[in-house]
């Protein structure tokens, strides 16, 4: 039986006969990359290295909020212009993304209330990517003028090919501290008017649980497998709402600053931390690039880990027929090949853009040790090589596409179904909570 790769091949030879020119697409093949790890002779030599590979995009900027604002109002720009620059005269055009999270420390210092509180109303230091109640006011307030800074620098800039809005949404720690449980309570007096619509709702003649004012409404923790699924379903909503209307107000931000710049996500709105109901923003039509993280596992043979991310690419793309932006793609310890055969897997799902993650192996960090086209001596490997291929090729079929796939089977996502599923696999680990 053939591979699935030869049917991908196969599809595309097809293709090419039968797809008009007319609407042809760029097809874009490039990394991730940090230039604030490094120095403007390594750039140089990165963007040579780049331009010689044929990569024609990179997407820079996320998880590195304290490169561009290292003190509180204090912005520092001009590095990152140098960069800019250098990537448009190499004909490279740049996925900026806007690195509202994490954090910077010294916004967490001045402002607590950001910290995440745990479900034992233990506070966290954060000291790991991710740790912000996103839905704090003051966390919200400073988010929104980094980001429109960002977008006024860089809005019109030449290299610019789109805006990343956030990193990884719905990925994170949920935060159960008081100031989360007092937006808790407005938000479902919002829903609910009244208290005993809300003891309606919530049953709460069962195990002696009525509530008879506002303040007496704490978290619904789990305890134990079904617990509490009234209350839970309508907590995992506020949290998905706060997420949303954070993502909207960045998005308004660019398109009031930038209203030719696309916008792009590396959305990750299923993650088992934080999942959010992702529905809104999709048939919003204001995330104009649909985009996830391509990461199939680096088999040969089983086309499972495919598959899966090819999954991945339907459910955030909803029904949107714009091309899709696999803004972070497969590089890690992949066998050779493996990346060639799951970028063309991609096409067939309307996937425009190849980016690996990571341009190279990082010095320091808290992940991805082994992962980058280029080793820690800067000297590119056999993964550059296969990125370098994989862009030649692109180059010469990129005049047939896009490919936009003729669905036959519709799947329909319930949030409150698909809570239930996550918890009930969540639940039931030891030491793994979803609530």
């Amino acid at each position: 039986m053939k591979s699935l790769f030869s049917h991908v091949l196969t599809t595309i030879g097809i293709l090419l006969l039968i797809n008009p020119i007319a609407d042809s697409q760029v097809l874009y093949v490039g990394a991730n990359y940090h230039p604030h790890d490094s120095n403007l002779e390594q750039w140089k030599k990165d963007i040579a290295l780049m331009k010689a590979a044929g990569f024609n995009v990179v997407r820079m900027g996320h998880l590195a909020w304290d490169s561009y604002e290292p003190s509180e109002g204090i912005f520092n720009f001009g590095w990152f212009d140098t960069v800019m620059t250098r990537m448009n005269e190499a004909g490279i055009k740049v996925i900026l993304d806007i690195a509202i999270r994490p954090a910077p420390i010294w916004l967490h210092y001045k402002y607590p209330s950001i910290n995440i509180t745990d479900a034992e109303g233990d506070i966290l230091y954060p000291n790991h990517r991710y740790m912000e109640d996103i839905g704090d006011p003051m966390y919200q307030k400073y988010a929104l003028r980094y980001t429109d800074s960002l977008t006024k620098r860089y809005g019109n800039h030449p290299a610019l090919l789109g805006f990343g809005i956030d990193n990884e949404s719905g990925d994170g720690r949920i935060s159960y501290s008081e100031t989360a449980r007092q937006r808790y309570i407005a938000w479902l007096k919002k829903k609910y008017q009244t208290l005993d619509r809300l003891n309606k709702a919530w049953a709460t003649q069962r195990w002696s649980r009525k509530l008879n004012q506002w303040e007496e409404i704490g978290f619904p923790v789990s305890t134990h497998f079904n617990d509490a699924p009234e209350r839970m379903l309508d907590f995992r909503r506020f949290v998905s709402d706060e997420i949303n209307q954070l993502l909207f107000k960045v998005i308004e931000k660019v398109n009031a600053n930038a209203p030719n710049a696309l916008v792009n996500t590396n959305a990750w709105y299923f993650s088992h931390l934080k999942y959010f109901d992702f529905a809104p923003i999709a048939y919003s039509g204001k995330m104009t690039r649909g985009g996830e993280g391509f990461y199939a596992g680096n088999s040969l043979i089983n086309d499972d880990g495919i598959l899966w991310a090819s999954f991945g690419i339907v459910r955030i793309q909803y029904e949107s027929t714009n091309p899709f932006w696999c803004n972070e793609f497969t590089t890690m310890t992949a066998v050779p090949g493996s990346c060639r055969k799951q970028a063309y897997a991609s096409l067939m799902f309307g996937n425009q853009m190849v980016c690996g993650w990571t341009w190279q192996s990082m010095h320091n960090g808290e992940e991805q040790y082994l992962e980058g086209l280029v080793d820690w001596d800067g000297i590119p490997n056999r993964k550059y090589d296969e990125y370098r291929k994989i862009a030649a090729e692109f180059k010469k079929i990129e005049q047939y596409f896009p490919y936009k796939p003729q669905a036959e089977v519709g799947l329909a996502f319930s949030f409150r179904v698909r809570l239930s599923v996550i918890h009930s696999r969540t639940t039931r680990r030891p030491g793994r909570y979803l609530f």
